[in-house]
């Protein structure tokens, strides 16, 4: 068994300095854990552990995807599920939006009939910065007023060429994703 997403990665090295400048802020408030800048990825589908067998006919769909590569602005910085109790960091995608959800649709309907489970929740296209275990409150205050103070800011462009296959490999340092499978989009 073999713990797995899709995803899109973000490689953009001018994106990746921002979103370092901004983490780099972030690491300066205990409780806050971030994400490592050569792990930064939008998940298109979580599938938890999954079979060799699965990872044959997972690659069989994504072999069959007939996209193009586009194009994605990340701006904005938000937090789930609310300022009162911060659990995740993340920037926002505008441009780009609306391809990654029809994608993240697309491949929840095709895992479906193989049988994945159907997300419940509708998929809302983010970039994860970090993670929040818990706060003091002096800390709380301050990450949201870095939270507040990067609100409208704009991380720049990325071009989407590859959805990719990743496992996940979780250790006490973090998780370690290694590729398993991944298409190019046209």
């Amino acid at each position: 068994m073999v713990r797995a997403f899709i995803c899109v990665e973000i490689t953009d090295k001018e994106v990746l300095t921002v979103i370092g400048n901004i983490i780099t802020q972030l690491k300066r408030i205990q409780g806050v854990k971030p994400v490592k800048p050569n792990q930064m990825h939008l998940t298109l589908k979580f599938l938890d552990e999954i079979t060799e067998k699965q990872i044959h006919q997972i690659k069989e769909i994504l072999n069959s995807w007939q996209d193009e590569k586009f194009e994605l602005s990340l701006e904005g910085i938000g937090c789930f599920p609310s300022l009162k109790r911060i659990r995740v960091i993340w920037i926002g995608i505008k441009e780009g939006k609306d391809t990654l959800i029809r994608f993240a649709t697309k491949i929840d309907s095709e895992l479906g009939k193989i049988g994945f489970p159907r997300e419940t929740r509708s998929f809302t296209p983010h970039l994860t910065l970090a993670r929040i275990k818990y706060l003091k409150n002096h800390d709380k205050q301050g990450l949201i007023r870095l939270i507040q103070e990067f609100e409208q800011i704009n991380a720049g462009k990325q071009i989407i060429q590859k959805i990719i296959l990743m496992k996940s490999t979780l250790t006490p340092s973090g998780a370690i994703y290694e590729v398993l499978h991944s298409v190019s989009l046209s």
